[in-house]
């Protein structure tokens, strides 16, 4: 390394040379000559952007099963949601419709819901196989 320091009688500069041997190009000054020199920068860079390849493939796991807990949660909800749906649609039909009628009412409903049930595992099974 090279030190700058000022005499103090005649009130210039001087620099002085205080490593001779080859430990400057060890322990370069900028990022360039250190990735050039020993290949160490690249893998502080790559622990800075977001770790190790296996500190990245981690993190990219656990993202992926927080993912899928979090869908796994929601079906949950969304098939509470229709159940209860389901239960009140029979009942506005047992309120609002006569007797004669019912029956009739609950079969067009009960179609309704296995044309969407199965248009959405149609859907999901064309999407699961890359369709």
């Amino acid at each position: 390394m090279n030190e700058s320091t000022t005499d103090a009688t005649t009130g210039t500069d001087s620099e002085s040379d205080t490593e001779t041997t080859g430990d400057a190009a060890a322990e370069p000054a900028d990022d360039a000559d250190a990735t050039a020199v020993d290949g160490t920068a690249r893998d502080a860079d790559a622990a800075a952007d977001g770790g190790t390849t296996a500190e990245v493939s981690a993190e990219s796991a656990l993202r992926t099963n927080l993912y899928r807990g979090g869908l796994g949660l929601f079906v949950l909800l969304a098939v509470v949601a229709v159940v209860q749906l389901y239960a009140s649609v029979n009942a506005t039909i047992n309120t609002f419709v006569a007797r004669e009628y019912r029956s009739l009412f609950r079969a067009a409903f009960n179609l309704v819901v296995l044309l969407v049930s199965g248009a959405g595992i149609s859907w999901c099974v064309r999407a699961l196989s890359g369709e």
